[in-house]
């Protein structure tokens, strides 16, 4: 790992707290933020991209936000080389880089260390490019990188056209197939050693819900105005920052293709899919320590036992060695288990000879004979079937299912007369059966009041978990 070189990155989904626990660790530690925000970037789009507040920020620096012209492109390798210089100097000033987004391939562009394939978006190669696919399509396309490039073509799905002209552009512009330098790149050591933390919710729903607030409250913030400044700015609608979720959206309501309720569902439905596309991407950093929001919080003493172990998975060696949460789970070899020994061994089979005679588990299961247990002899005896005379007369098993007539429920006689309805008058004011399941406003869910509270995002309890993880991991 690079000396010196410690950096912390605060990751997750949209929505699931990503700017407070990044301001949070800054103030603890004495840390500057970094946004790995690929829409952050831009430059009048605070309110769609919930980009930082100045009194969110907390007093600490931050960097890469709102440093864009929305007109300009910017790729990975474009915001790796102004972001670098950044980390590096709030390194060199003694401060603690803290990288916050949700833009997983922005982050690991800075973090890994790996070097970016000549090429641009905007360059010669690309134009061509672009110009070959308007007019033919994309088979020939991917025809020609499958001849010069086959492990790319393999890889790479016909509908995923900007990758496919991509690995066409690096091909014709260097010479070197993209495939032979990932490869390259792959090999080179990370640039930083980084601490990754993870934010999520236990429970999908909770996050659903959360995303669908955060729009409505973008909506009464002004997003539609500020989507028509852009418009009014000449910003052009094919640029990469009117792409972003929410302002495409809004671009049809101002176009009067959609109706404003309509383009905000279409918000929150493209939010959701968002993050868990980030979920997916992120899932495949075996180096990230969540925290689950929602998830039954560790008392501190036992965090301090063992820091943030809690959320992260134990590795695959400790885990077969017995080591680590699930190690108790394992497996117990076959002729361990059949002389009885270890996990498992309690379940032994019993003879099919002994099991009639009585002996050994499952022998209580003997079958009675059938004379027998129509006498009342025996297990399944008491099975015996009531007469529908008897039954009728509330005689014999079965006769206390008696229906009770519809009268004499609502005079509250007979069984399932206790499951008198409630009016819902009476149960808005806690009256009756079901009165304990109000629901709960979100404004009183989110202060912690009412059913649900549990699933409020402590923050000071992540800031804990989080302190632990770093303390463990030197960043002091």
């Amino acid at each position: 790992m690079p000396e010196g070189k410690k950096i912390v990155c605060v990751v997750g989904p949209t929505a699931c707290g990503k700017t407070t626990l990044g301001v949070l660790l800054a103030q603890r530690f004495g840390g500057e933020v970094v946004s790995a925000d690929s829409m952050q970037i831009y430059r009048g789009m605070t309110v769609g991209t919930a980009a930082p507040t100045e009194a969110e920020m907390g007093g600490v620096p931050h960097h890469m936000i709102a440093v864009a012209d929305p007109r300009e492109r910017w790729s990975a390798a474009r915001y790796a080389e102004t972001a670098i210089p950044i980390v590096d100097d709030i390194l060199r000033r003694g401060k603690l880089p803290i990288l916050v987004g949700g833009t997983g391939l922005w982050l690991e562009a800075v973090v890994r260390g790996r070097s970016f394939a000549a090429g641009q978006a905007g360059g010669a190669v690309r134009a061509e490019l672009q110009r070959q696919l308007e007019t033919g399509g994309i088979a020939p396309l991917l025809e020609e990188l499958r001849t010069v490039d086959p492990e790319a073509a393999e890889r790479l799905h016909p509908a995923d056209e900007k990758r496919i002209l991509r690995a066409l552009e690096v091909w014709r512009e260097t010479g070197k197939t993209i495939s032979e330098h990932n490869r390259e790149t792959g090999r080179l050591p990370p640039r930083y050693d980084a601490v990754w933390i993870g934010l999520r919710f236990a429970d999908r729903e909770d996050m659903r819900s959360l995303i669908d607030r955060r729009v409505d409250a973008m909506a009464a913030a002004g997003l539609t105005e500020e989507v028509r400044a852009l418009v009014d700015q000449g910003v052009p609608r094919d640029s990469t920052a009117m792409q972003a979720i929410g302002y495409k959206e809004l671009l049809a309501v101002l176009d009067g293709q959609q109706s404003r309720e309509e383009a905000l569902e279409t918000v929150k439905l493209r939010s959701r899919q968002y993050a868990k596309r980030q979920l997916t991407w992120l899932r495949r950093n075996p180096d990230i320590h969540w925290i689950s929001w929602g998830e039954k919080q560790t008392a501190p003493e036992e965090q301090e036992k063992n820091p943030g172990a809690v959320q992260k998975q134990t590795a695959p060696e400790d885990r077969k060695q017995g080591k680590g949460p699930g190690a108790e789970q394992k497996q117990t070899a076959p002729e361990d288990r059949e002389q009885g020994k270890g996990p498992g061994a309690e379940q032994k089979q019993t003879a099919p000879e002994d099991r009639e005679q009585g002996k050994g588990p499952g022998a209580e299961q003997k079958q009675t004979a059938p004379e027998d247990r129509e006498q009342g002899k025996g297990p399944g005896a008491e099975q015996k079937q009531t007469a529908p005379e008897d039954r009728e007369q509330g005689k014999g098993p079965g006769a206390e299912q008696k229906q009770t007539a519809p009268e004499d429920r609502k005079q509250g006689k007979g069984p399932g007369a206790g499951q008198k309805q409630t009016a819902p008058e009476d149960r808005k004011q806690g009256k009756g059966p079901g009165a304990g399941q109000k629901q709960t406003a979100p404004e009183d869910r989110e202060q912690g009041k009412g059913p649900g509270a549990g699933q409020k995002r402590d923050f000071a309890w992540a800031l804990q978990v989080s302190t632990e993880i770093l303390s463990a991991a030197g960043v002091c």
